[in-house]
């Protein structure tokens, strides 16, 4: 195929190559969100007509159809390294890989290097699915997928796919402190996984243990749940759940409060609970209460002018002052709302 002929060929399908390119992305989405992968981002793009051209001419291919594997490339972007061998485990079960074609760049560096680093796959759909009828005009075609942690997507755009000024030919010492940092960042990058990996193992054991020895543990985000859903379904109370993206900084905010009362321990935690309060809001079957008003009640009703003093960023909602009507007299509610108000 000659140069005129690769043009035409390109112009021709260049939309299927976007349009599968859009199909593998949603089907790569929803392939990790089925399997609880988290990820950065998921992103793709078709290559442009210009920069498909010149790599026909910089390649000098033969067959460009079937040698240019990159027209559709998209790149998954993951929070650990644990992370890439489950995406990597994915793609190969739910599309069809050249393995001739694909590679993991970690295998290509020897144990004294350090440098680029990603997986990278030449996919087709294969399989049932090229034979679904939306994704029929598609089922020849071959497409890229990369996947690589954050960090080294860093590494990546810096030294080997934006930068200019670090991607050039450079001087020794200056190439050897560059590869140097290289390293730092593939150290954290295996930090970042075992910690993440200590954190799920600190997880299952604290939701694993008897309530007494939860008892000894220190507040965080992990030990307050499991104290918090041991608590409400032991007393029945009827909770809201929480499923909102900003959980992890709610819930440490409530923590940051509960230690200003010198709550530190879950033993501390068990002996703030107010026992009054709790058997309102079990016997309020309509209310809306979470974890996070849940504390925040039994820290109103510990010490509300404390509360006040500590000046947390939260206000106490209609429904809130009505149920604390109840557990106030008329003075002391009266205070409550006045300094909540102001």
């Amino acid at each position: 195929m000659d140069k005129n002929e690769f043009k035409v060929w390109l112009s021709e399908n260049l939309p299927r190559y976007s349009s599968l390119t859009e199909s593998v992305s949603t089907i790569l989405k929803s392939l990790l969100n089925d399997n609880d992968v988290q990820y950065l981002s998921i992103s793709g793009r078709a290559k442009e007509f210009n920069s498909a051209v010149e790599k026909f001419e910089r390649k000098s291919y033969t067959d460009p159809t079937r040698q240019m594997t990159d027209l559709s490339g998209i790149r998954a972007i993951l929070f650990f390294e644990s992370d890439v061998k489950k995406v990597c485990e994915i793609v190969e079960a739910a599309f069809s890989v050249d393995k001739n074609n694909s590679s993991n760049k970690d295998d290509s560096l020897s144990k004294d290097k350090i440098g680029y680093r990603s997986v990278h796959y030449v996919c087709s759909l294969g399989g049932s699915r090229k034979e679904l009828p939306e994704y029929k005009a598609l089922g020849g075609l071959s497409f890229e997928i990369q996947v690589r942690t954050v960090l080294q997507h860093a590494w990546a755009e810096l030294a080997h796919d934006r930068s200019y000024k670090f991607s050039k030919e450079l001087p020794k010492d200056i190439e050897r402190k560059l590869y140097l940092y290289a390293g730092l960042l593939e150290v954290a990058d295996k930090g970042f996984d075992e910690i993440s990996k200590e954190i799920d193992s600190y997880s299952e054991r604290i939701n694993s243990e008897d309530n007494e020895s939860v008892l000894q543990e220190e507040i965080n985000s992990i030990s307050i749940v499991r104290f918090f859903d041991d608590l409400v379904s032991n007393q029945n109370i009827n909770v809201k759940k929480y499923n909102h993206g900003s959980f992890d900084r709610l819930i440490s905010d409530v923590i940051s409060e509960l230690k200003a009362f010198g709550v530190v321990y879950i033993k501390d935690l068990d002996q703030f609970i107010d026992a009054r309060m709790v058997k309102m809001l079990k016997e309020r079957r309509d209310n809306d209460v979470n974890i996070f008003s849940f504390f925040r009640f039994m820290m109103i009703v510990k010490d509300y002018k404390k509360l006040k003093e500590i000046g947390v960023p939260w206000a106490i909602h209609e429904e809130g002052l009505t149920l604390l009507e109840q557990y106030f007299d008329k003075k002391e509610h009266t205070e409550l709302v006045k300094l909540f108000s102001e």
